[in-house]
């Protein structure tokens, strides 16, 4: 904009509309490590004159919540925990680590009992990135079952044993609701972190391919739940392997 405001006064740019306030994002708390979301809640308490704090959250579709519960449900044979996982990048391959390491956390949670739920993603590149995972995980003799939506009530009906990998192909809101329903969310650096915190799932955050160290304190998720980020080297998967067991001995009737 043409002129500045102080960011303690929360003033709009003149070119605003009157009701709308501007939230300085890159230059209110600069020089501490707070994320963004808590910046923005002391931003909102300077902004009113309150003294709280407000997390993100996210409001999903009842219909969506009822679905994956009950999808979630079938996946908890035997008391299983559930982990939901997403390998988006949103677009920037240096964020990703590789078929190492996504494989072999795949792998590795379902050697621990763990079921796991994939979102399959956005575009043709992360659909082969979780086609790669699909064949690693059935050649070693693990169940798989893919859905979409239009499959969902077929599935749903099926007297069969519960997978021990669901692979979910559509609709953010669903997946949203799929991870509220989960013990654990583990992904890069995208929205799916973001989304978990908010619905207060205990997070993993695996940060490759950031720009500065900065980055990493903006961007961490924050929620009522724990969340961690691994700062992306060449011990990620076994940090992020030892993280998600340690997270997960919270969970009720774990191994």
């Amino acid at each position: 904009s043409s002129e500045k405001t102080s960011p303690t006064a929360g003033v709009a740019a003149d070119e605003c509309v009157s009701d709308c306030l501007f939230f300085p994002s890159r230059e209110y708390g600069g020089s501490t490590s707070q994320s963004l979301a808590q910046l923005t809640s002391a931003w909102l308490n300077g902004v009113f004159g309150e003294d709280e704090t407000t997390l993100p959250r996210v409001a999903l579709n009842r219909a969506d919540v009822e679905t994956a519960a009950a999808l979630v449900r079938r996946l908890r044979a035997k008391g299983r925990p559930i982990v939901s996982i997403n390998f988006g990048v949103g677009d920037n391959p240096a964020k990703g680590l590789g078929e190492q390491f996504e494989n072999g956390l795949v792998r590795s949670l379902l050697e621990d009992g763990v079921a796991v739920i994939l979102d399959r993603g956005a575009g043709d590149d992360e659909a082969r990135r979780a086609d790669a995972v699909i064949r690693h995980i059935r050649a070693c003799k693990r169940s798989v079952v893919e859905i979409e939506e239009d499959s969902l009530r077929q599935v749903l009906s099926e007297d069969s044993p519960a997978a021990e990998l669901l692979v979910w192909n559509g609709r953010i809101g669903l997946l949203a609701a799929m991870i509220g329903e989960s013990d654990l969310y583990v992904g890069y650096d995208s929205a799916g972190q973001h989304i978990a915190a908010a619905l207060g799932v205990g997070c993993i955050d695996v940060m490759a391919g950031f720009s500065s160290p900065r980055m990493l304190d903006r961007w961490r998720p924050t929620g009522p739940a724990e969340t961690r980020v691994i700062v992306a080297q060449d011990s990620a998967l076994e940090e992020t392997i030892s993280l998600s067991r340690e997270l997960l001995r919270s969970v009720p009737n774990h191994l």
